[in-house]
């Protein structure tokens, strides 16, 4: 089955529903089906065939996903190289795909001169209406209509994005159509998606799933390559023009929009958060800015999406006394979609929407295990289940130091300061907890890190973050700030 033959029964059932939306553009989902048909005859006129790759380097807008269906609805496999990444990493991903086709922006294309993996992309489309020498502009409204969906088997390869593993080399994330709709199914039990509903989007890989559950999709108006720094008066202005009913965003991107409360969003029906720790302080004061929405904490990751949940709801004083105290992170009941198993303190999933390889297999080694003859993935992270059954989070199991989890240090400290953050590396042969200015008064960390047998705490201005989510700490920048911060003795 095509991924795109579920946004065709949306279409059948709600032409004229709005799918699709930013800044600029508005579709409904009759428009955006025309659109995705026209675009996919569009390919083919210009010699693109099923199974070639399409390299995407553009914004987070509507021409974006009109050529991402367009692309999947021929057959064709899109490619996603985070634009950030060096130059090296790129064209190692270049090599490994081979993309016959380039769809991005004006500024993407300069990028592409300069590399050579890119420079050598036979077709090449870019959006707005400034010219880009050696490129066609993407129209796919003036294309003739053709064949609406090719034939795809449930394993053939619709989408392939890259992450770097811990060697700094990219890994291959190869979704399969069947995969893809496996993962759908999950996120519409997981997030309750329903026909009707006005999503703000935050987070671009959701936006398959709304447009297959009939959900509208209202593009964040603001850079999203940047959580940790929205435009917050213009997104608090969309989400009460726009009546939005639900938002699924990264903590980064709702400590923002949320900054110091004061805010409050009456016609939000359902938050989720998660793509990084989500401690409950952050929840509290997203169900204050949001008093009639539920509030969802969501455990998931690149390979397995999702895993758990938790609302806040369910919390209970127990449950914040066992985080205090060093018990790890709750991140709730498993999906029912996926099965959980903890082996040597680590977690491990296995289901339909769980990545069983990576591209070539490389990755393979170190995340994947055969047990009984089903292949499980490694998330990496410690954890535990307790008697109810619910997940608890511990870390990860290459940052123990000793007997310290740091991350159960880290979110003991989150009790303790409304937005400062908390680290524990190893610096100078023993775990430290470093902090920044504004995370709680000295006493009170001391104090707590040394129950956890810590017996340093060290302050820095501001605690690095991952460049993705804004909401993961960087822990080999921190450990470069502790080198030039701190003199080693």
């Amino acid at each position: 089955m095509n991924l795109v033959s579920l946004l065709d029964e949306q279409a059948e059932r709600n032409p004229d529903q709005l799918a699709l939306a930013d800044g600029k553009s508005r579709l409904t989902f009759g428009e955006l089906l025309d659109a995705s048909v026209s675009g996919a005859q569009v390919l083919k006129d210009v010699g693109l065939r099923k199974g070639d790759a399409v390299l995407f380097f553009h914004p987070v807008k509507v021409e974006l996903y009109t050529s991402l269906l367009s692309v999947i609805r021929a057959g064709m496999i899109a490619v996603f190289v985070d634009p950030s990444a060096p130059p090296s990493f790129i064209e190692e991903c270049c090599g490994l795909v081979r993309p016959k086709g380039f769809f991005g922006s004006a500024k993407a294309h300069l990028l592409r001169l300069k590399i050579p993996g890119m420079r050598g992309i036979p077709v090449r489309f870019h959006t707005g209406r400034i010219p880009v020498p050696g490129s066609k502009r993407w129209l796919p409204n003036k294309g003739t209509l053709g064949e609406s969906l090719a034939s795809i088997k449930g394993g053939e390869t619709a989408l392939i994005t890259f992450t770097s593993g811990s060697t700094g080399k990219p890994k291959g994330v190869a979704r399969s159509h069947e995969f893809l709709i496996a993962q759908h199914k999950a996120l519409e039990s997981s997030l309750n998606l329903k026909s009707g509903d006005i999503d703000l989007v935050t987070l671009p890989v959701f936006v398959l799933a709304n447009l297959a559950s009939g959900t509208s999709s209202i593009i964040a108006d603001t850079n999203l390559a940047r959580p940790g720094e929205i435009a917050q008066e213009a997104v608090a202005k969309q989400i009460v023009e726009e009546k939005i009913s639900r938002i699924v965003a990264s903590p980064a991107f709702f400590e923002s929009l949320l900054g110091n409360g004061g805010c409050s969003f009456d016609g939000v029906e359902s938050v989720y958060t998660g793509g990084a720790p989500v401690f409950p302080r952050l929840l509290s004061k997203m169900k204050k800015s949001f008093p009639n929405a539920s509030v969802t904490a969501v455990y998931g990751s690149t390979e397995a999406e999702p895993i758990a949940e938790i609302s806040f709801d369910q919390i209970s004083s127990g449950d914040l006394d066992t985080m205090k105290n060093g018990g790890g992170l709750l991140a709730g009941v498993p999906v029912p979609e996926i099965e959980l198993q903890i082996l040597d303190g680590e977690i491990l999933v296995t289901g339909d929407h769980v990545l069983k390889s990576y591209l070539n297999g490389k990755g393979d080694s170190e995340t994947k295990v055969n047990i009984d003859g089903v292949i499980w993935h490694r998330t990496g992270d410690l954890g535990r289940v307790d008697e109810s059954g619910r997940l608890w989070l511990l870390g990860r199991k290459s940052a123990l130091i000793g007997d310290v989890k740091p991350f159960s240090v880290e979110c003991a400290a989150s009790f303790l300061s409304e937005s400062g953050r908390t680290a524990v590396i190893e610096w100078q042969g023993e775990a430290v907890l470093v902090a920044a200015t504004d995370a709680g008064g000295n006493a009170d960390l001391e104090s707590l890190a040394q129950s956890f047998g810590i017996n340093r705490v060290l302050r820095i201005a501001k605690i690095p973050m991952d460049r993705r989510h804004n909401a993961k700490v960087d822990y080999p920048a921190l450990l470069g700030e502790m080198e030039r911060r701190f003199k080693r003795v």
